[in-house]
């Protein structure tokens, strides 16, 4: 009879265990939201993290896991440079629109700019207040006139509604040097 409590006991410990590293579950990050005013640049740069996908094969489903989740470091460079790769990286941080318009109206409607050209990836995901998300791609496999902002450079529009913070999470990969500067901009 004790063989069949402690069979037990491990098959709920081993569901409990999938249950935790396989479910997508977002955990919010630790870092601080970049919070956005009057300004005309901001570097977002000190204010993310980062995840090297050595496979470039992880999905985005799986970095909302808490397996995934905790593995993001926080940045230390002014601008990221990860040099010759040939790894996908992930790059999670918060915006919050603090920006006061004229008669108390904040612009919503900001611009993320990766401030390097031709990148092979650049994939923005933007988390909705209700689980979901919002994709978008700027990158080599979309012609410049069919990209949101037709720019050298992978530029995303974004909006973010006034006193609310934003998550997103850009998924980066090039085949020469890799350096990735972000920039919000109204």
């Amino acid at each position: 009879m004790g063989t069949s409590k402690t069979q037990r006991r491990v098959w709920v410990k081993c569901i409990l265990l999938l249950v935790l590293f396989y479910c997508p579950v977002v955990k919010s990050s630790n870092i601080e939201a970049v919070r956005l005013y009057n300004d005309d640049r901001y570097p977002l740069n000190l204010s993310i993290e980062f995840l090297v996908d050595s496979t470039g094969g992880i999905t985005f489903d799986e970095i909302l896991t808490p397996y995934y989740q905790q593995q993001f470091v926080k940045n230390t460079e002014a601008i990221p440079n990860f040099g010759l790769t040939n790894k996908s990286y992930w790059f999670r941080f918060k915006l919050s629109n603090q920006q006061q318009g004229v008669a108390g109206f904040a612009q919503s409607d900001w611009y993320l700019e990766v401030g390097r050209a031709l990148l092979d990836v650049a994939i923005l995901y933007t988390l909705d207040s209700d689980g979901g998300y919002k994709v978008m791609r700027s990158d080599l496999s979309v012609p410049f006139n069919e990209r949101d902002v037709s720019y050298v450079n992978s530029v995303f529009p974004i909006v973010i509604d006034p006193n609310v913070t934003t998550e997103f999470y850009l998924n980066v990969k090039n085949t020469s040097v890799l350096v990735v500067p972000l920039t919000p901009v109204p």
